[in-house]
């Protein structure tokens, strides 16, 4: 009952083949378009970390009246995040990583899809990305650009904030 598919229609037994775009979360204020085997959908804001999900089905004729199976594939990008004490230094203190963010990427994007590949265009000013804690990934606009990680470390009850420039490419479908 969540999936919605409009206009209602039927098979049309005399085409040569059917093709089939989806895609997920339906949102209010989250237009998609389909025009001409290219499924667009714009609007996406990665800051509310909802993922977003395409899928394309070639159906040829002889398959007509099955079941149609949709694969999903991931538009977002999605950024896990571990830290490691260099090799050799021992630390004995207590110490906690939080407050993760990204600073001058992009959080908003436009996502087409035609005939199963998924391309991402960022739009929009570049922010900063919510903050998450170590063990959280943080889904991400795809985008190429030079970012700034930031992130809070606590040692013994001591907050220190730590920033370091990162090269960012991050591609639809792929953890970082």
């Amino acid at each position: 009952s969540d999936w919605v598919y409009e206009p209602l229609q039927h098979w049309n037994m005399g085409a040569n083949q059917y093709e089939f775009t989806a895609y997920t979360p339906i949102e209010a204020g989250t237009p998609a378009i389909d025009n001409n085997h290219l499924l667009s959908v714009s609007g996406i804001n990665s800051i509310n970390q909802v993922d977003l999900v395409m899928a394309y089905t070639l159906v040829p004729q002889a398959d007509f009246g099955q079941v149609v199976t949709l694969n999903f594939k991931h538009a977002l990008a999605a950024v896990n995040f571990s830290f490691q004490l260099r090799e050799g230094y021992t630390y004995v203190n207590t110490y906690d990583i939080n407050n993760i963010r990204w600073n001058n990427v992009h959080t908003q994007g436009t996502f087409t899809m035609n005939r199963g590949t998924i391309s991402a265009t960022p739009t929009g000013n570049p922010g900063t990305s919510n903050a998450v804690n170590v063990n959280t990934d943080l889904l991400v606009i795809p985008q190429t650009a030079e970012a700034t990680l930031a992130f809070s470390l606590i040692i013994n009850g001591v907050s220190k904030e730590i920033t370091k420039t990162v090269a960012i490419d991050w591609e639809p479908g792929y953890k970082y």
